[in-house]
């Protein structure tokens, strides 16, 4: 049986090697991921629900792609996000900063995003109990 928090939302507009290797080391230990590739879809998603969600998971290739996200970052104010960027821009970053993420990572170490996304998720499993 799902905890009421045990979905994952991972968006990202392409499918890359990180994303393939970040949601693997998940699969086993997140009830349920969910991917999105447009930020309407995710914008969608994030209106109809959100007490089941644990973590939310950006890969932001450049600052079109954040304006965006940004359009609807009221439905973001609540959720831990991990933000993943393509590069590692001063202003890129900045502006990410906006969103509040637990972390921005721009070094693509899976190792990283796997330990940050299983320390917020079980963080709020145990909240939740």
């Amino acid at each position: 049986m799902y905890d009421c928090r045990d979905v994952l939302l991972f968006y990202a507009r392409n499918s890359g090697e990180l994303d393939q290797c970040v949601l693997r080391s998940v699969e086993s230990e997140i009830a349920v991921t969910e991917i999105y590739r447009t930020p309407l879809s995710l914008a969608n998603r994030l209106k109809q629900s959100m007490h089941d969600i644990s973590t939310l998971v950006l890969t932001i290739n450049d600052e079109e792609e954040l304006d965006k996200i940004e359009t609807f970052k009221t439905l973001l104010m609540d959720l831990p996000i991990i933000i993943i960027l393509e590069r590692m821009d001063k202003q890129l970053i900045k502006r990410c900063l906006r969103l509040r993420p637990r972390l921005i990572d721009g070094t693509k170490n899976a190792a990283i995003i796997e330990k940050a996304l299983h320390s917020l998720h079980y963080k709020h499993m145990n909240a939740q109990r």
